[in-house]
């Protein structure tokens, strides 16, 4: 079963926040660590086969564990996640150095979404259904309950 939750957007401060140019992302990416870079991998195949809602996805794994800790969905994801969907002036990340790709990517009034990969596979969760969870993990029975989207593995 799916569960409602009315959000009430959080006062945030985004002056540092607006844009955020590719060589951050590709270092960010090199510190992933491996589970959570092959999950991604995983992810990017499954989303191309399976187009979705335009947005921003954030990946996290369990590292094989039965529950994701909530203290890795981070106070800075959680803010960018917001400023995506709520923030006046949205989101502008620049992509530079990639030949191909246009010079920019703005996100404002769309989904932010956090995907997990659980042992039984991805659970697709809206960043600010993740942002009222309490306690200190979430459970694969609890994730299925809020997630807007599971991807089960074979």
């Amino acid at each position: 079963m799916l569960q409602s939750v009315i959000f009430v957007p959080m006062k945030l401060n985004l002056s540092r926040l607006l844009i955020i140019k590719l060589p951050v992302l590709i270092a960010m990416q090199k510190s992933m660590n491996k589970k959570e870079a092959n999950s991604s991998i995983t992810f990017r195949h499954w989303i191309m086969a399976n187009p979705q809602h335009t947005g921003a996805y954030e990946m996290k794994d369990t590292r094989g564990k039965k529950a994701f800790p909530l203290k890795e969905w981070k106070e800075a994801q959680r803010t960018f996640a917001e400023a995506i969907r709520y923030g006046k002036k949205g989101v502008l990340i620049r992509t530079e150095g990639v030949e191909g790709l246009p010079d920019y990517v703005y996100l404002r009034n769309e989904p932010s979404f956090v995907v997990i990969r659980y042992p039984q596979g991805f659970v697709v969760i809206s960043g600010e259904t993740l942002n009222y969870e309490k306690g200190t993990s979430l459970s694969w029975e609890r994730a299925i309950e809020i997630s807007h989207k599971v991807i089960k593995l074979k």
